[in-house]
């Protein structure tokens, strides 16, 4: 491919020919890395958006259980009747007149998420502290 010659035309088009090839290195080089940082950014997006909907459901078991509290009676069958270390959930009783939250025995899936209540005697106060609201992916 090189050749020395009296002419300078066989080096010329050597030289053309290994920056040809240069270019396109740094070239495929340059795009390998944009779609790199493309796929991490579509991994990151599911990332964010598996963790703003675990944060939701956290929040809105939360306020189930705020909404729970002050619509029972605490020794009736309000907090003050659960077992404690035992794990429940909160279901949409809609036989009642209005709809009633209930605590139910086990876990709930939503989506795929998996998310319980866990009640732990509290020993700043009597009754009973709100201990675990948990999720697994």
């Amino acid at each position: 491919m090189f050749q020395i010659s009296s002419g300078n035309k066989h080096i010329q088009k050597g030289f053309v020919f290994l920056e040809i090839i240069i270019g396109v290195s740094l070239i495929s080089v340059a795009f390998m890395t944009l779609l790199g940082m493309g796929f991490s950014a579509l991994n990151l997006s599911s990332s964010i958006k598996v963790s703003m909907r675990a944060d939701a459901l956290i929040r809105e078991e939360l306020e189930i259980a705020r909404t729970y509290r002050d619509g029972t009676d605490w020794s009736v069958d309000g907090l003050g009747t659960v077992f404690d270390g035992m794990d429940y959930y909160f279901s949409l009783d809609q036989s009642a007149n209005p709809d009633a939250w209930v605590l139910t025995t086990g876990t709930e899936t939503v989506g795929e998420f998996t998310r319980k209540v866990v009640f732990a005697e509290s020993g700043l106060m009597s009754g009973f502290l709100l201990r675990n609201l948990g999720h697994r992916h």
